[in-house]
């Protein structure tokens, strides 16, 4: 049988169709790489957005119910802040001055409990507002045993020792009786991460709420007064610029690592 006209593929012709193939390969690896690469880094800045999106709502939900005027910031700094948050409210029916004093609360919500933090708004002279004070103070027992006020509408007597409290003083009918809670905002480390977290009282536990951030600028606090100057005190305090920023392992296009960050300036309630 004679094979002189069957055609082949001569050494040349070989190593290039080798060499064309695994450009191909090549290529198609280069790009499921960067696809992955750019999922990845949609996937990261998905999470940071949430992160953000997150500890602005914890921290804007608390702020704006504040009153710098009303003592309720605590403490500042930089990288947290101290307040004092309302938990419950009541309106008081009637009350007995003396050491401690007893208002009888009409429920409005949660009910008193012994032991909370309390305010009392204070009325000294009805016709003006330049005396007018809320009162701190803690409650020693609670009953809610058959209480109601004189509109019979549900109530509970709340045995409380309120500093400044005097008999010159009024507690009117209808004034605002509070119980409150310290609690502390801010960045903290934990197992080698930054969080953003809150710690109840001064010798709780930080309880981290979002995070991880970005390590030694994950969060920071500008306090302001109306026309946006920073001011020191916590009675001038008017509006706080809050940033939050995060950070990941993962690089962009450029090499650096993945940033991000969200800025608001919040307005308390004064």
């Amino acid at each position: 049988m004679n094979d002189r006209g069957r055609a082949g593929f001569s050494l040349v012709e070989l190593l290039i169709v080798a060499v064309l193939g695994a450009l191909v390969v090549l290529a198609a690896y280069q790009t499921l790489i960067t696809s992955q690469r750019t999922f990845s880094q949609q996937g990261q800045t998905i999470q940071h957005n949430q992160t953000l999106r997150a500890g602005l709502e914890v921290i804007s939900g608390e702020l704006r119910e504040i009153s710098a005027q009303g003592q309720d910031i605590v403490g500042m700094g930089t990288d947290s802040i101290r307040v004092r948050v309302m938990r419950s409210f009541g309106l008081t029916c009637s009350w007995t001055f003396g050491t401690p004093s007893t208002f009888t609360v009409m429920k409005l919500g949660k009910w008193f409990a012994s032991g909370d933090s309390v305010l009392v708004f204070a009325d000294g002279d009805p016709d003006t507002s330049e005396d007018d004070q809320w009162l701190a103070g803690l409650a020693s027992s609670v009953d809610t045993t058959s209480v109601t006020c004189a509109s019979g509408d549900s109530a509970q007597t709340v045995t409380a020792t309120v500093s400044g409290l005097t008999s010159a003083l009024q507690v009117l009918t209808g004034a605002p009786l509070r119980n409150f809670t310290h609690y502390w905002y801010g960045s903290f480390t934990e197992a080698g991460e930054t969080y953003f977290g809150r710690r109840a009282g001064s010798g709780g536990t930080k309880e981290p709420l979002v995070g991880p951030l970005k390590a030694g600028e994950g969060i920071s606090f500008t306090y302001m007064d109306a026309a946006g100057n920073t001011v020191t005190a916590p009675s001038g305090v008017r509006q706080i610029r809050v940033v939050f920023r995060v950070q990941s392992d993962l690089l962009d296009n450029q090499g650096n690592p993945l940033t991000d960050s969200i800025v608001s300036r919040i307005y308390a309630r004064n």
